[in-house]
């Protein structure tokens, strides 16, 4: 008998002990932050705060790959001006979205364009608002690899520091003024090469941590799109005709000025008796006699 309770308590006593261990494996499981690629997945429905977080997130871990990449869009509105200044609000708005260029011009045929950088994961908010109402022409993505120029510029600059060390233990051994002069020139030179290297080291950095995006607004054109070319053409002939006439006007201001000097020089030359040269009257085409 006793030895059937101990056999009981021992077996509880396990059973016990084994709810203890999972207990805290499930909480472990249940609380544990969503990885990365979710938070990749699901970043088009998170808010723009969050989103522009995830996009520096991105930027970072692109940044050692040192590639700058580049995104162009075209977009088709009825309402250029609307829609280029809703999509440059929009990147006033977001952290990390800086206006780079911005041109409207106003028109029969309205154009505008805007050069913007931010972080990798604003791209496509941005883009989802340009495209808002209207339509997507084209879309290209490229890419710059600066790893070789940031393996250079890494290089250069360990010689460059190495350099300025030797230099400065070499000025401060120096007795002669004439070498101190010479040391402190050698040494602005280096110093010089390191902050210009420093600079394009830090001009790299920006453009592989975020993204470039142009975005190209144009009036749709009527009539199809195999026949743009030609309606283009067609809707450009006042413009081309107006320019071709204002380079010869331009031609002519510029030639009128020189027909008075060679005017006078034709005068001069028929008033001193000079015959107009032929082809017979040159030595060189004459016919020797035999």
């Amino acid at each position: 008998m006793q030895r059937n309770i101990v056999i009981l308590a021992a077996a509880a006593v396990l059973l016990l002990s084994g709810c203890r261990d999972e207990s805290p494996h499930s909480q472990a499981t249940m609380t544990s932050p969503p990885s990365a690629a979710m938070q990749v997945e699901h970043a088009g429905h998170i808010a723009p705060a969050a989103l522009n977080r995830l996009g520096e997130t991105a930027g970072r871990k692109r940044a050692s790959e040192w590639l700058a990449y580049r995104h162009d869009v075209s977009v088709e509105s009825s309402n250029v001006s609307a829609a280029y200044a809703r999509t440059r609000e929009v990147c006033f708005s977001l952290d990390g979205c800086r206006l780079i260029s911005a041109s409207l011009t106003a028109g029969d045929h309205p154009y505008a364009h805007l050069g913007m950088r931010m972080p990798a994961a604003a791209i496509e908010t941005v883009k989802e608002v340009a495209s808002s109402a209207n339509t997507i022409t084209s879309s290209t993505t490229s890419a710059t690899d600066y790893r070789e120029e940031v393996t250079d510029i890494t290089a250069r600059q360990s010689m460059l520091h190495a350099q300025r060390t030797s230099l400065i233990d070499i000025q401060s051994r120096a007795n002669k003024v004439s070498d101190l002069i010479e040391v402190a020139q050698e040494l602005s030179r280096v110093q010089n090469e390191i902050e210009a290297l420093d600079g394009r080291f830090n001009r790299i950095k920006v453009e592989t941590s975020s993204d470039f995006l142009t975005v190209s607004f144009a009036t749709p054109v009527t009539g199809g799109r195999w026949f743009a070319p030609v309606i283009y053409s067609f809707q450009s002939v006042p413009a081309e005709f107006a320019s071709s006439l204002g380079a010869v006007i331009a031609f002519i201001a510029f030639a009128v000025p020189w027909l008075i000097p060679f005017s006078l020089f034709v005068f001069i030359w028929r008033i001193m008796g000079f015959k107009r040269p032929t082809f017979r009257s040159l030595k060189f085409w004459r016919i020797k006699e035999q």
